[in-house]
């Protein structure tokens, strides 16, 4: 059975064109590091705070209470950026803890200046589902939306916090690989990246959950764990459709499609409509041009694909068989 996911415009309506980077924190350096510049760290209490340091096999940013002068209340806060108006934003970072103890919080706030105490200043706390991540791995966390803080400039903040020094009142935490993108989110793949892999590698469901199942729809936003991982979305959250279909009108006039898919032997195809009952396959060359740019670093798995619509229809629909 085929299965459609449509995104529709008319000449009038106009959607950003994705795949903007909006920041990036990638911590490596030698270990034992302090953060740099253009990151601020922020120590409000204890001698332990985050530097680059290497944990779980991998380097980061790294903060560990465990044995400090006192509770910890430690802050990593990325430079400012903007949100646009129109655009689809998500947060991806790759995640590391170990032990027990508070959970790491994740804020955006917009108050902050360096050198004032971030605590007293407003953030508004982002949800981060951390409730699948096993000890002592790396996992990556992708499709945070935080397109909400539009037209403000803001910060994106880690919170480390522990309840003490001693053992199980706090975590050994690391952050890496941090991108705040429009449309799409940054998701490492391995070089094979099947249905399987996909939901172990980003740690959506425990083993034997009949919710990962794929014609499961454990969020219940219509998709099923199949189609969200054909496009690369996340099945436990409804929200941050980024990688679905996103069409915008380029200078020349011409629409563009632009959707980020996890590719297989399976044809996708393009159709293209006036009245949207009657539906055409669009002609490579004809009515559209297609062009494949594979993520640096990822593999032959994940691509974003861009199909430049050279017609004049004024419905556009990708189909996966």
């Amino acid at each position: 059975m085929g299965a459609e996911a449509t995104s529709m415009m008319t000449a009038d309506v106009v959607v950003s064109i994705a795949g903007d980077t909006l920041i990036e924190g990638v911590f490596s350096v030698d270990d034992d590091t302090p953060i740099a510049a253009p990151w601020v760290a922020v120590s409000v209490a204890s001698d332990r705070d985050w530097q680059v340091d290497t944990t779980g096999g991998a380097q980061g940013a790294v903060v560990n209470g465990f044995g400090a002068d006192a509770p910890s209340d430690d802050w990593l806060i990325s430079p400012p950026f903007d949100i646009d108006l129109w655009a689809q934003t998500s947060l991806a970072f790759d995640y590391f803890q170990n032990f027990s103890g508070p959970e790491l919080e994740v804020l955006l706030g917009a108050d902050f200046q360096e050198g004032t105490e971030p605590s007293s200043v407003h953030w508004s706390p982002m949800s981060v589902d951390f409730s699948c991540v096993e000890n002592n791995e790396w996992t990556r966390q992708g499709g945070v939306d935080i397109s909400a803080f539009a037209v403000r400039q803001c910060r994106l903040a880690f919170r480390y916090t522990t309840l003490g020094t001693a053992g199980g009142e706090g975590k050994l935490i690391g952050i890496n690989n941090v991108r705040v993108s429009t449309i799409i989110p940054d998701m490492p793949a391995p070089e094979s990246y099947t249905f399987d892999e996909w939901k172990a590698k980003n740690g959506y469901f425990k083993s034997g959950d009949p919710s990962g199942a794929a014609d499961a729809d454990p969020d219940g936003d219509g998709f099923t764990n199949g189609l969200e991982y054909r496009f690369d979305l996340d099945p436990k959250s409804g929200a941050g459709f980024g990688n679905l279909p996103q069409i915008s009108i380029l200078e020349d006039g011409t629409y563009q499609v632009t959707y980020r898919r996890i590719s297989d032997d399976a044809a996708w195809t393009v159709q293209l409509s006036d009245d949207l009952e009657n539906w055409a396959v669009a002609v490579e060359g004809q009515d559209i041009e297609t062009t494949i740019q594979k993520d640096e670093g990822l593999g032959e798995v994940l691509e974003i694909v861009r199909v430049d619509l050279k017609s004049m229809n004024h419905y556009v629909r990708v189909v996966l068989p």
